[in-house]
């Protein structure tokens, strides 16, 4: 499940990276859903045009942007299947890591999260900023959050359920995934 923002221009490395990696999994078959989250470029026509030539491809257009969070809820919300992998679009989160994490749910993982080495390539105040929020987040919440846990994460069908049937309607995935 890959939440979209005026990605134009990498979907199709995208597309062709995850397919490359799902079709050498033992895998009785797979659906790839791209949630288009009101992109102002041509993302929703790539994502079109590879679902005509992709029957795995499943496309959800948002008719203005609502923010990642909406966008992973729709996605969520849409993916069937016993094993849903979020990832975000960009390919920072590399396709090459979920047949190891799909390994971890086969061994009874019920959420695997791919957490970053190291921020040495973010800007120095990207770094001080994602360093204060997950500081100031243990300070004032009973949730822990790993720091340097993004939303590459592998969901048991349960744990989707578990998201599906909260009722918020403004989430903090991080949050929600580490309280679950």
């Amino acid at each position: 499940m890959v939440p979209l923002y005026n990605e134009s221009g990498s979907l199709a490395a995208l597309h062709a990276r995850l397919c490359e990696v799902l079709d050498a999994m033992p895998l009785a078959g797979y659906e790839l859903v791209f949630v288009d989250d009101g992109s102002r470029d041509t993302t929703f026509a790539e994502v079109a045009a590879l679902g005509v030539r992709d029957p795995a491809v499943r496309a959800i257009r948002f008719a203005r942007n609502f923010g990642k969070e909406a966008a992973m809820a729709a996605g969520l919300r849409a993916a069937g299947g016993d094993v849903v992998v979020l990832m975000d679009g960009d390919l920072q989160h590399p396709p090459e890591l979920i047949p190891q994490m799909f390994e971890r749910w086969c061994d009874g993982a019920q959420m695997v999260t791919a957490v970053r080495g190291s921020r040495d390539t973010d800007p120095w105040l990207r770094r001080q900023l994602s360093r204060g929020f997950y500081n100031l987040f243990r300070r004032v919440s009973e949730v822990a959050l790993a720091e340097g846990g993004g939303d590459f994460r592998l969901f048991d069908r349960a744990v989707v359920d578990a998201i599906n049937s909260l009722p918020e309607r403004t989430r903090f995935m991080k949050g929600i995934t580490s309280w679950v």
